[in-house]
């Protein structure tokens, strides 16, 4: 409702832009809340994705007046691969499915398809793909070995094509099939 209803940003604010990209955890098992709390809100998130692997981006339990778009950028967070995607409408789920090409971090892009924002401008959001039923998680922190500092947006992978970026405190989280990886 054009501002009648304002909310808070949401926890991830201000990732209005590439470069303020928050890391979404791939096959995380909470969603990433996030809403449209004023007029030009977007909302930016990353994830380092591997070739030949096909990631599902989902924005889910979508509020009335929200119409969720969607846009994958590559690396360089302004060369658009996919979309705008936008097939739903107000207050349906979003989802858009694309298959990597190369190794290297990626951008989604979320944005409202109309003018509204507050307290009805809310949507859930998640990146998957497939690992079968008994997922576990293997977790750390990245830090330099000369200075113990820690470092964000470090590449992680193993050998069983699961991946994930080192958020800005160093820690990370992936969520991994069972079995021995490396």
């Amino acid at each position: 409702m054009n501002g009648a209803h304002n909310i808070s940003p949401d926890d991830y604010e201000e990732d209005d832009t590439y470069d303020q990209a928050n890391v979404i955890t791939l096959n995380d098992l909470d969603v990433q809340a996030h809403n449209f709390h004023d007029l030009g809100d977007v909302d930016w998130v990353k994830f380092y994705g591997l070739s030949g692997q096909t990631y599902t981006i989902k924005a889910s339990s979508v509020s009335v007046f929200c119409d969720v778009v969607i846009e994958l950028f590559d690396s360089n967070g302004t060369t658009r691969l996919e979309g705008p995607w936008n097939e739903a409408g107000n207050g349906k789920d979003e989802t858009l499915e694309w298959t990597c090409t190369r190794d290297d971090i990626y951008y989604v892009k979320l944005s409202n398809g109309n003018a509204t924002f507050g307290e009805n401008c809310k949507y859930d959001l998640k990146l998957y793909r497939p690992i079968g039923p008994l997922a576990g998680f293997v977790s750390g922190l990245v830090k330099d070995v000369i200075t113990q500092q820690t470092l964000a947006d470090v590449q992680i992978k193993t050998d069983l094509n699961q991946s994930t970026l080192s958020l800005s405190n160093g820690s990370y989280l992936m969520v991994h099939p069972p079995g021995s990886f490396t």
